[in-house]
């Protein structure tokens, strides 16, 4: 029994320093990797703050230097002739010296016409009148998620000096004929329809019904531009709005953007809404953990990094991944996938149209992501400086233009579709806000560009469809 004893505390002291030691290994590891992870993470902060710096500096417009002009030098003057020396005649008079010619005047330096180019944020707002839209727009943010039957979300009513949302989540149009036989025009889209970055009377919509009513005939314009809508949530509007018996004369439709990023970006998912996860976590219990990754992963330097080099990016939303197929697609076929979920909704639109009797259009909308615009100095700093500090941003860049190239390798079959997405490639002057919406001069231009387009059909068929 001693024996048994001896060899058994024998073992358990062998035992006891073997997990000591184990211990000490653990706390010594987990002592170094946060050290370690502590290290990058001022390294990558600094390392971006760098990066930001270098890439504003960059942005920076320099003017051009004045060029100073070098005064005219003076005429040497002639060799006086030596007399000879034997000669008895007076020396001739010299000639009298000719007059330095004055120095040129420098040549003034031509100064641009206009007001000097936007080159911050802050002059941006300044610049365009938009102090009262950038308080107002945060208020509105507070309630985009209303919930609205079938489609997710819509505005609250709003009442402000820039932003006007009426009773049934619309924004309110400037410009509307006062006719009672005025024809309703329907526009659908996301944000730019709503009108980011624009005051009620420069958005879109705005800028349709005053070239409509000017030029076409007399029109009443509606926007049901929604923040973040698909052309599948336009498209169910559409249809709630037929169903209880507001049907239109003429619908527009201006997509592109959302249906891309969606489908590419976030969520991921072709088909789907924008803030897919954030309903998935209201509708299902999240442990508190998930918050904090989420949190961390949102405001780690280190880890933006690496989800940007493509090291993270598989493990993004692994919690939802059983649940959505459709994310584990590859880019190529979320990219085709896209396109031929729009080449649908339009069908069914145009089917719609028929049914009804009103005209239908489809645009797809411009944007900075598709690098195809002479860059005015603000936007030269959204695509160099801004796009960095989003992750979205950094990949939309790189997702986005997909979509756009299989969209116009494979448009919709309508003959009322029309790519838009080239119609700044000659323009130098400053259209958007961001990399998607439009500021007032961008609004103004795809009016009239979209009012250039469907003006003659519009006159053709006087609103309608044939039967």
């Amino acid at each position: 029994m001693g024996r048994l004893l001896r060899f058994a505390g024998r073992w358990f002291k062998k035992g006891l320093a073997a997990f000591l030691l184990a211990y000490k290994f653990v706390a010594l590891t987990a002592f170094t990797v946060v050290v370690i992870a502590v290290l990058i993470e001022v390294a990558c902060r600094f390392g971006v703050a760098v990066y930001h710096d270098l890439g504003a500096s960059k942005s920076v417009v320099s003017r051009p230097a004045t060029k100073q002009v070098k005064p005219a030098s003076t005429a040497k003057r002639a060799k006086k002739p030596a007399a000879p020396l034997n000669t008895a005649a007076p020396p001739a008079a010299a000639a009298p010296a000719k007059p330095s010619p004055t120095p040129a005047r420098p040549r003034p330096v031509a100064r641009p016409k206009g007001p000097p180019p936007v080159t911050s944020r802050a002059e941006l707002i300044r610049r365009f009148g938009l102090g009262a839209y950038v308080q107002e727009s945060r208020r509105v943010a507070r309630d985009l998620y209303h919930f609205k039957p079938y489609v997710m979300w819509q505005h609250r009513p709003f009442a402000g000096r820039a932003i006007n949302i009426t009773a049934d989540g619309t924004r309110r149009t400037w410009y509307n004929s006062t006719d009672a036989k005025a024809k309703k025009v329907f526009v659908f889209g996301g944000s730019t329809v709503w009108g980011a970055y624009a005051n009620d009377r420069d958005t879109f919509p705005s800028q349709l019904a005053l070239l409509l009513n000017k030029k076409v005939g007399s029109f009443k314009v509606m926007n049901f531009g929604q923040n973040a809508f698909g052309s599948t949530q336009a498209l169910i509007l559409l249809m709630l709005e037929i169903r209880r018996g507001n049907v239109p004369d003429v619908v527009i439709f201006l997509s592109g953007v959302n249906d891309s990023f969606i489908a590419t970006c976030y969520p991921a998912v072709p088909g789907s809404i924008y803030p897919l996860f954030g309903f998935y976590e209201r509708l299902s219990a999240g442990a508190p953990w998930r918050e904090v990754l989420r949190d961390v992963y949102k405001n780690s330097d280190a880890i933006q990094l690496l989800v940007r080099a493509g090291v993270l990016r598989k493990v993004l939303f692994q919690e939802y991944r059983p649940r959505l197929g459709l994310y584990n697609l590859k880019l190529r076929d979320k990219v085709r996938l896209a396109a031929r979920m729009y080449r649908r909704n339009v069908l069914m639109a145009e089917a719609l149209a028929q049914k009804f009797n009103f005209k239908v259009f489809f645009f797809w909308q411009p944007a900075l992501y598709l690098g195809n615009k002479p860059l005015a100095p603000f936007e030269r700093y959204l695509v160099q400086v801004e796009r960095t500090k989003n992750d979205y941003a950094f990949l939309a860049f790189k997702h986005v233009p997909l979509v756009y190239r299989e969209i116009r390798r494979r448009p919709p079959a309508s003959k009322n579709f029309f790519n838009l997405s080239g119609m700044f490639r000659n323009h130098r002057g400053l259209v958007f806000g961001d990399y998607v919406h439009l500021l007032a001069p961008g609004n103004r231009l795809l009016a009239a560009k979209v009012v250039e387009i469907i003006g003659p059909r519009l006159r053709a068929t006087g609103g309608k469809t044939k039967p």
